[in-house]
């Protein structure tokens, strides 16, 4: 099934594995299932809904979106408007400049106005079944072009390469990226192969980079994905969502830190 302008919290409800929940997985299964809620909407939460409304919705943002005259939070004329409007819809000076700011250093990218330009939908859900295991899964577009494209975007502190890999593989972004691409697939028949990460820096002058994740990526995507959903489906079979396996082990600290000790000539460094 696709949903067109479902809810968050609707489709937070559906009953199926996400990339979120499958990422938990992969640490073990009773992250995945004994894992606390949510703290609520955070103020962090609603400036990422503004700047994901500013970069996909322009227009909705300027009609959605009211900036007091004031620096912070805590001033009488704030409060006021916050009280009367919503503190969500209701940005400082400073937030919506830097808002503005994304917007504006986003656009300047001529591949990503092009995308924008063209057809598709914001916050598009996907629910199917995965054909291996039976299981249900779903994932949420940010925005998926009527054709065979698809956009994500990433806050960030450095938007470069070899910096933004680092994210890519710490918060399992190469697992997303595939995973939306499988799922898409099962659902409709068709692929979604343009679909790259737009990396946004949240500081000025807000550097912004387009990555296209290589065949390494997604294919370690692919598997990964694959993994947790075998686990997952084996969880859900027996009942029994097991956590870390092993009770104790030998740890040292990383291997970068350790150069400095291995350098040394007394511990056969050269």
């Amino acid at each position: 099934m696709i949903y067109e302008n479902l809810p968050a919290e609707d489709y937070f409800d559906i009953e199926a594995a996400s990339n979120s929940y499958l990422k938990l997985v992969r640490r073990s299964p009773a992250h995945a299932k004994y894992r606390e809620p949510g703290t609520g909407d955070t103020r962090a939460k609603q400036i990422g809904s503004a700047i994901h409304m500013a970069l996909l919705e322009p227009e909705l943002f300027a009609k959605t979106y009211h900036v007091a005259e004031a620096d912070d939070r805590v001033s009488a004329y704030y409060k006021g408007l916050a009280k009367d409007l919503g503190g969500a819809v209701v940005l400082t000076r400073p937030e919506n400049r830097r808002i503005i700011g994304m917007q504006d250093a986003a656009y300047r990218n001529q591949r990503f106005a092009g995308y924008m330009a063209k057809a598709g939908r914001n916050e598009l859900s996907v629910v199917s079944v995965d054909p291996a295991t039976g299981v249900n899964v779903k994932c949420r577009f940010d925005r998926k072009g009527d054709s065979a494209w698809a956009l994500d975007l990433k806050k960030c502190q450095d938007a470069r390469g070899n910096e933004f890999a680092r994210a890519i593989t710490n918060y399992g972004y190469y697992m997303q990226i595939a995973f939306y691409q499988m799922v898409w697939q099962w659902e409709t028949g068709e692929k979604c192969d343009d679909f790259p990460l737009a990396a946004l820096e949240e500081d000025s002058p807000h550097g912004f980079i387009l990555h296209d994740l290589d065949e390494i990526a997604l294919e370690l995507g692919r598997r990964h994905a694959r993994e947790a959903l075998d686990t997952y489906a084996r969880c859900l079979d027996s009942g029994v969502w097991p956590g870390y396996e092993e009770e104790s082990e030998f740890t040292s600290v990383t291997s970068w830190a350790a150069n400095e000790l291995l350098s040394d000539e007394a511990f056969g460094g050269v």
